[in-house]
């Protein structure tokens, strides 16, 4: 019996030991403070143990988060159930860190949150990767707009440009007329029918693309 407990007792450190060299690791009593952490917490989070021990988490509470993204935390784990979600924490000179987190409740004989143990894994690096790649997205996003937009307005300029030289040629030829004193009724009114034409396809093009930029 002495050496099987010898064993457990073997396997279990080494299985601490592995999880302090891999991830972030820090345990509180019921009420959520601190009572353990170990290095890479306080690595991370700039802080000493003795500065953390004592105190609760939001000594790293970068302000990112809403507290409603807080108060559903503890209502998952104060019923007992293991909570996972990304977590954004500020260390002590200010640098914003991501930990990917686990959070296990362990209760007493009545069934009382007794402790909570947190497994978190640093994934900063992951979170820029993906802010820079949302970046590159947006980017990407606005050029295909700029090259829509350049299209459009070229169409524009040929939709509009010719019954715009059409009008400006009636106008010059019935200009002429009036100066030489050359009255032309019925081509006058066919001229101005025509402009009127034009105006009408001119102002429906305009219509278009006032109802195509409101969507």
């Amino acid at each position: 019996m002495d050496q099987e407990v010898t064993k457990l007792e073997q396997r279990l450190k080494d299985q601490i030991y592995a999880l302090d060299q891999s991830a972030i690791v820090a345990i509180t009593d019921g009420r959520g403070i601190i009572t353990y952490a170990n290095e890479k917490f306080c690595e991370l989070s700039q802080y000493t143990l003795d500065e953390l021990i004592g105190k609760s988490h939001s000594i790293i509470n970068s302000g990112y988060h809403p507290k409603s993204f807080f108060t559903s935390m503890w209502r998952s784990i104060l019923k007992g159930e293991v909570w996972r979600d990304e977590i954004c924490n500020r260390a002590r000179n200010g640098d914003i860190y991501w930990v990917d987190t686990t959070i296990v409740p362990f209760a007493d004989s009545d069934g009382k949150p007794e402790k909570f143990i947190s497994i978190r894994y640093d994934i900063t690096h992951k979170k820029e990767t993906e802010a820079e790649l949302e970046k590159d997205r947006r980017r990407l996003l606005e050029s295909e707009k700029m090259a829509s937009v350049g299209v459009l307005s070229a169409g524009i300029a040929h939709e509009l440009g010719n019954p715009l030289g059409a009008i400006r040629g009636r106008l010059e030829m019935m200009e002429m007329m009036v100066s030489d004193d050359n009255w032309d009724q019925d081509r006058i009114l066919q001229s101005i029918s025509k402009m009127i034409l034009s105006v009408d396809r001119m102002s429906k093009i305009i219509r278009g693309l006032k109802a195509f930029a409101r969507d």
